[in-house]
């Protein structure tokens, strides 16, 4: 195999790998027992016939061929091992010929970064007092949960709810015609369309009134855009809402813990006092993240990028189709272009990364992790022990490397929120991970084989392309966004190539 390696830039490393007839012996073996098994030649039983005969039927290329999708990430994960590079996540393959079989991979390597003096930051924790006026707030939140609906016999008011008959059309097409809908006549409604409840203010019950509302410009739909609606209504029942009066009685139907109004007022205080202490703490995280990102030098590689790019593509596509919502429609009702939408994404799946490395960095340098106590504590915590499929979870590595990457962020957070306060921290030191614990450094780094013997597995804990996760490893190359299903494809793939 000859690899020609160009100068790294974008912290890229771009190999050009050319591979001998020696080296394809293993691979023309594999695409010839593809195909003998699905070839009928004559004079031979199926799968029999030897591989020049196959060779002579599909040539050398068609063997090739055969093999190319796992050959070529194989054949890139032995040279990234045998050029040192710090590879991060999956490579960019490019086909240039097949005699000599040559090809060009990309791969991005591990971002740089410079954390600068992190120690240093500091960031004032602002911590809201909770006033009379929160919790009033609150009791009139549980006030209206337990509100009554009365008949009334006038005109409809604002807050009241309604029962009608409703046809709406456009340009002479129905698009809504409902005989028993119900609507609570609210000035900020946009249901169906804003503007529609003050439209209904005034109607008496029994009234049939028709109206035309303007619909707006950047309306989700296309279709509606700008356009007309004429509606008929008829009114059948209009019903005003009674709240119940805040005192000692109201306190005992919302709980029996609480004898009187004050009881229950200040257990809301309490609770509002810890939601608060919650929140509070989860901005000031994130305050002092965003002064530690600013303050980092990252340098990632374009592919990476890329990659990320691609995941929050497919998530957006993944919503929309789920909505049943058309790109264009979407991108009108953002006021967006496409290009403006995929900026938008670049900056996201930037800021995304950035974030992960940064964390991770931070946790390198201040010596944190997690140990097998603390995930087992938690995989308890989140799938308790028992029969069954809870059981099932408990034992996937997937799920234990999932959680310790949790804890190994909810450690590295709390330690950032430390040092923005000033607090004493202990100096730098590494501590013990999982993998340094003899009692489980065996069970981390143990193999085990498919039923057959003819593959052998192992659980890694990062292989540095979490934006591409799920991710499994073949023979040094990388497979990203599988699934259970697809993950044993390319196992009984790889058995049968092996065969």
């Amino acid at each position: 195999m000859k690899i020609t390696e160009e100068e790294i830039v974008d912290r890229q490393s771009s190999l050009t790998i050319e591979l001998e007839e020696d080296d394809l012996g293993p691979y023309l073996d594999r695409g010839y027992r593809k195909v003998v098994q699905r070839t009928r030649i004559p004079g031979f039983r199926k799968g029999k016939a030897p591989r020049s005969i196959i060779e002579s039927y599909v040539g050398r290329e068609g063997l090739l061929n055969e093999v190319l999708d796992t050959m070529l990430p194989e054949v890139t994960g032995l040279a990234i091992e045998k050029q040192s590079l710090d590879a991060s996540g999956l490579p960019r393959i490019e086909l240039l010929d097949l005699s000599p079989l040559t090809f060009k991979a990309t791969i991005p390597l591990t971002p740089l970064i410079e954390m600068g003096p992190y120690r240093e930051i500091r960031v004032e924790e602002e911590v809201k007092e909770i006033s009379d006026e929160d919790v009033t707030n609150r009791l009139h939140q549980l006030q209206d949960t337990r509100a009554s609906w009365s008949p009334v016999d006038r005109a409809v008011k604002f807050q009241d709810m309604i029962t009608a008959e409703v046809i709406g059309e456009v340009e002479g097409q129905k698009i809504i015609d409902e005989s028993n809908a119900v609507f609570i006549v609210d000035e900020k409604s946009t249901n169906p369309f804003p503007g529609f409840s003050q439209l209904l203010e005034g109607i008496m019950k029994d009234e049939e009134k028709g109206f035309d509302l303007s619909i707006a410009e950047d309306h989700p739909s296309t279709e509606l855009q700008g356009k007309t609606c004429t509606f008929n209504i008829k009114v059948a029942e209009i019903k005003e809402k009674t709240l119940p009066e805040l005192d000692d009685d109201f306190a005992k139907e919302i709980g029996e813990t609480y004898a009187n109004l004050e009881e229950l007022s200040e257990s809301i205080k309490k609770e509002l006092e810890t939601e608060s202490v919650k929140e509070t703490d989860q901005q000031y995280k994130e305050a002092i993240l965003s002064a530690l990102l600013e303050q980092a030098k990252i340098d990632l590689p374009p592919l990476l990028v890329e990659h990320e790019i691609d995941h929050l593509t497919g998530e957006r596509n993944r919503v929309l189709e789920r909505a049943n919502i058309r790109l264009d429609d979407y991108l009108t009702s953002i006021g967006k272009s496409n290009d403006e939408m995929l900026e938008d994404l670049k900056m996201e799946a930037m800021s995304r990364l950035n974030r992960t490395y940064v964390i991770g960095k931070l946790a390198e340098l201040e010596g944190l992790d997690v140990t097998e106590e603390e995930v087992q504590e938690k995989m308890d915590e989140i799938v308790p022990k028992g029969e069954g499929k809870a059981t099932q979870l408990q034992d996937t590595e997937r799920v234990k490397n999932s959680v310790l990457r949790m804890l190994l962020i909810e450690k590295t957070m709390d330690r950032l929120a430390s040092i923005g306060k000033g607090e004493e921290i202990p100096p730098i030191q590494v501590q013990k991970t999982i993998n340094d614990d003899p009692d489980t450094s065996d069970k981390n780094n143990e193999e085990g084989d498919t039923d057959d013997g003819q593959v052998t597995l192992k659980f890694n804990t990062c292989l540095g392309a979490c934006s591409q996760a799920p991710v499994m490893s073949i023979d040094h190359c990388l497979q990203g966004r599988l699934t259970t299903e697809s993950a044993a494809d390319l196992i009984d793939k790889l058995k049968d190539e092996s065969q």
